[in-house]
C-alpha cells in the first residue's frame, strides 16, 4: 500500500505536536553568556532535556525529508534516516537507567558530552582547542543491547543494531 505525501505530512505533524506538548514540561532555555557571548541555554542539564532536544532535531528532520521527498531528492533522505536513527538511539541509551542505582557511567559520560560547550573559546574557534569525549557508537548500541525487557537477548539485540547502523552508515 502506498502512502501520500499528505499523510505523511500529517504523521509528522502529528509527531511534531506530541514533541510540542513534551517540550511544555521544560523551563525555556535562558540566555546567558558564555566567555562574554550571548546564547540559550538550558539550566538543567538531564536525560529528560536531552531526550527532548533529540526528539526535536528527529521531527526537524522528518519535516526536512518531505521537502526532499516533494521535490525528487530521494536519495538525500537517506541520511537524514542516518540522523533519526542516531537521535532514536540516543534517547534510547538514556531513556533506562542501566547502572544498578541510577545511571551507569556510559550514560553520565554520554550526558556530559552532549551539554558540553563546543568550543573552549568561544571568541575564536578557529583556535579552540576543545576536546570532546565521544562514546563510541558501538558502547551506545551495547547500552541500549542491555535494556531490560528486549524482545532478543543482549547479544542478539546489539548485532541487530549494529547491522542496521552499518547499513545506514553505509549509505551514508
Amino acid at each position: 500500500m502506498a502512502i501520500s505525501i499528505e499523510q505523511l505530512t500529517d504523521a509528522i505533524s502529528q509527531i511534531d505536536n506530541a514533541v510540542g506538548l513534551l517540550g511544555l514540561e521544560f523551563e525555556p532555555p535562558v540566555f546567558q553568556k558564555i566567555d562574554g557571548v550571548s546564547a540559550f541555554r538550558y539550566a538543567q542539564q538531564n536525560d529528560l532535556i536531552l531526550s527532548y532536544l533529540k526528539c526535536v532535531r528527529a521531527v526537524s528532520s522528518l519535516n526536512a525529508s518531505v521537502v526532499l521527498l516533494q521535490h525528487g531528492y530521494v536519495q538525500e533522505i537517506g541520511t537524514l534516516c542516518r540522523c533519526i536513527d542516531d537521535f532514536n538511539q540516543d534517547v534510547m541509551v538514556v531513556a533506562t537507567p542501566l547502572g544498578e542505582n541510577g545511571l551507569s557511567k556510559l550514560q553520565y559520560r554520554f550526558l556530559e558530552e552532549f551539554f558540553q560547550e563546543e568550543f573552549d573559546t568561544i571568541d575564536d574557534p578557529v583556535r579552540s582547542t576543545q576536546i570532546r569525549d565521544r562514546v563510541p557508537r558501538t558502547k551506545i548500541l551495547a547500552g541500549i543491547a542491555r535494556i531490560q525487557g528486549h524482545p532478543v537477548n543482549p547479544s542478539d539485540a546489539k548485532e541487530l543494531q549494529r547491522t542496521l547502523h552499518q547499513g545506514f552508515s553505509g549509505y551514508v
